[in-house]
């Protein structure tokens, strides 16, 4: 029966704010032992605690305080939890609180039910207070990740907005700036002309006339008598068109002025209508950067320009050109930052995203050698007496590759393994032309490696030198620029995060692996347990092979107890168990402790005779210890009794009695122990100390007098 509520809780407004800065619990349970339970856990943890024990209760306390979490029962006096949370998430003040539903019920239906109602996560009942605590944790920590990111996209809204105000009051400043202005007619004459003082610099080197920025005498001047070739044909092109079309029209264009010795750069650059976007430049972006870095020997500085062409009148138009190369020096160095912080993205996310450790390092290696556009990146791990080897790596070209090899360097281990402890970073740009030459030992090594530049960056777990992270340039020398030494700085942080993790994970599995042991052994005889065994059944029992079940049952083990006490009891059971094992010798036999003093043999793809012969061997095995029974009537040393059934073949049932398609290996598994148990029970009947195999003649009721323990 649902819960009727009220259309709407008070409002935000209404609602007793900063009662505590302690996070606020709202807890929903009609059972007053886990509600009084649950609260004294939660306020001992340092929460504070709403109580409700019903749907209504919840809805009034909802009413005056919002709370930070709600722990809801599936089950109240007055309704359905899930209609609860169901009403919760409907209203906007409450629909982002978590709701956590403590449940006994622990099938998939109500699991079900409560994640469609809104819930955040489930528990059953009986909890554990450490999972409660945890999830708890887990849930508010989602929740201020929430909140955090709802202010953070209302701050970017109120920032782009500000921008945006920002942006149009620049444009309107810009649209005043004088720039450079030229007035020409459309035979490329300059008519006019002011020159700001961001034009390039002058002189024979540049490859541009003096007169060409001499406010003075370039009026009068043609394009081609100030500006290379090319470009002067691009603007003059451009005045054509716009004094044809009477459309405004925008080029890019690059004046390259080269160090002494070197030759006049030219570029033209492609052009835009009005108010569009610029073309890609012929000019890449990467060539852009290379010329804005700094390197030995001759080096063109580029010089870009805007020029906006507008008609002015018949044959007239106006040009203003404005110096754009610091847009695209910072354009360069935005994409730059952007493919670095989407490298670090990628590897931090693949870190979140996956346990296996080489599919990290591999990754990470094939990005980094890929946005730094060297030959090689190699992961390397420190071994015995700092040797190593390149576990990871990255390739332009296949022979390159020295993945898995094995590296000594005799100086690491006498001169550099400390300072690389202690976070030192190695960057050389050219291995022939060191300042201070490199030591002979490790100049020859990089040169068996085609060493010509190298960046090297240490990676430390736990305060511990791991290995390297190293990229190599093997064509040429090279300049590492700052931004390079700073991303491998931080991605081996990560990386460290990633050993720390895949440890962790590795003695996660080691436990886990050593808990589903125990989990399945009985405590006393540390053979399998009840559960084992019947999870086992049906693993093997399968339609078409055969499987064979012994019974074992201790005979008259209530008067040795009485005779010998519970803990000789206990040592018996112990002995008899190692003997059962010992006579289950195939990797596929199970021995387990079926409960009390009863055993159960399972052994798969065994027909009659096979069984027969275990039972008769495990049989003489227990014989064999001699343990002294004086209570027993029937032998003076402790006896079992055995019954043996074979699985009858799995077919396919139907509730109508007709074949259907699915066999029912429950029903097997079933039948099967049934027939066992009667075996065993015929051999205790017909005087202990036997072995019987099932047949049809055996009744699986017991018969009318039943022989006591």
């Amino acid at each position: 029966m649902s819960q009727s509520f009220p259309p709407e809780p008070p409002s935000i407004s209404s609602r007793l704010q900063g009662v505590s800065n302690l996070p606020q619990i709202l807890l929903v349970d009609s059972q007053v032992e886990d509600l009084g339970a649950l609260t004294i856990l939660l306020e001992k943890t340092g929460y504070r605690v709403l109580q409700a024990d019903s749907s209504a209760g919840a809805w009034q306390l909802v009413g005056q305080i919002l709370p930070d979490l709600v722990l809801l029962d599936s089950q109240l006096t007055d309704g359905s939890g899930y209609d609860l949370c169901q009403q919760l998430k409907q209203h906007s003040d409450t629909a982002a609180v978590p709701v956590m539903f403590l449940s006994g019920q622990d099938d998939a239906a109500s699991k079900i039910r409560a994640f469609e109602a809104g819930g955040a996560d489930y528990i059953i009942k009986p909890f554990q207070a450490g999972e409660v605590l945890a999830r708890i944790r887990h849930q508010l920590t989602i929740r201020d990740q929430h909140r955090q990111l709802q202010q953070a996209l209302a701050q970017q809204h109120q920032t782009q907005q500000a921008l945006h105000r920002s942006n149009q009051e620049m444009e309107a400043i810009l649209a005043a700036l004088p720039d450079w202005v030229l007035h020409i007619d459309v035979t490329g004459q300059i008519l006019a002309s002011s020159i700001p003082a961001s034009m390039p610099e002058t002189g024979p080197e540049t490859g541009l006339s003096q007169t060409c920025f001499d406010q003075v005498d370039i009026v009068g001047q043609r394009l081609h008598q100030c500006l290379p070739t090319e470009t002067a044909d691009r603007l003059y092109q451009g005045i054509q068109q716009v004094a044809a079309t009477r459309q405004p029209l925008t080029l890019d264009y690059a004046l390259s002025r080269l160090s002494v010795g070197a030759e006049f750069g030219k570029a033209s650059l492609n052009h835009s209508t009005a108010d569009s976007d610029f073309d890609e430049a012929l000019v890449t972006d990467s060539e852009l950067a290379r010329s804005l870095s700094s390197r030995p020997g001759p080096v063109a500085t580029w010089q870009y320009f805007e020029a906006r062409l507008v008609w002015f009148e018949q044959t007239q138009v106006i040009a203003v050109i404005r110096n754009i190369t610091a847009y695209k020096q910072a354009e360069a160095e935005a994409q730059q930052k952007a493919k670095r912080e989407k490298v670090l993205a990628k590897i931090n996310q693949r870190i979140r995203q996956s346990l296996e450790l080489r599919d990290i390092l591999n990754a990470t290696v094939a990005q980094v050698r890929q946005l730094l556009a060297v030959d090689r990146v190699v992961l390397y791990r420190f071994t015995l007496e700092w040797s190593g080897n390149v576990v990871n790596e990255s390739v332009s070209q296949p022979e390159y590759s020295i993945l898995n090899q094995e590296i000594y360097d005799p100086c690491f281990k006498h001169h550099w393994h400390q300072l690389y402890q202690a976070g030192r970073i190695s960057a050389i740009e050219d291995t022939e032309a060191a300042v201070p030459p490199l030591d002979p030992c490790y100049h020859n090594l990089l040169r068996q490696l085609s060493v010509r530049a190298n960046l090297v960056v240490p990676i430390l777990q736990q305060d511990q030198l791991w290995g390297l992270l190293v990229a190599h340039h093997c064509q040429s020398s090279r300049c590492w620029q700052s931004w390079e030494v700073d991303l491998l700085t931080q991605i081996t942080a990560q990386l460290a995060i990633a050993l720390q993790q895949a440890e962790l994970y590795s003695q996660l599995q080691v436990a886990n692996q050593e808990l589903r042991r125990l989990a399945n052994l009985d405590g006393l005889t540390h053979v399998a347990n009840r559960r084992r065994f019947d999870d086992y059944l049906r693993q093997v029992c399968l339609p078409g092979r055969e499987l064979a079940l012994i019974m074992c049952d201790v005979d008259y083990f209530k008067g040795y107890n009485d005779t010998y006490g519970h803990l000789a009891g206990d040592d018996a059971l112990q002995q008899v168990a190692m003997a059962l094992q010992s006579v289950a010798k195939r990797p596929a036999d199970l021995v387990a402790r079926y409960g009390g003093e009863e055993f159960a043999i399972v052994l798969p793809q065994t027909d009659e005779a096979g069984a027969q012969q275990v039972a008769m061997a495990a049989q003489a095995a227990i014989a064999a210890l001699q343990i002294p029974h004086a209570s027993s009537p029937i032998s003076a040393h402790l006896t079992v009794s055995l019954g043996i059934a074979i699985a009858a073949p799995i077919t396919p049932t139907a509730a109508n009695g007709q074949d259907a398609e699915t066999p029912n290996p429950e029903a097997a598994i079933t039948d099967l122990i049934h027939r066992a148990d009667a075996a065993l029970y015929r051999a205790k009947f017909m005087g202990r100390d036997r072995i019987q195999l099932w047949h049809p003649g055996i009744s699986s009721l017991p018969p009318t007098v039943a022989p006591t323990a």
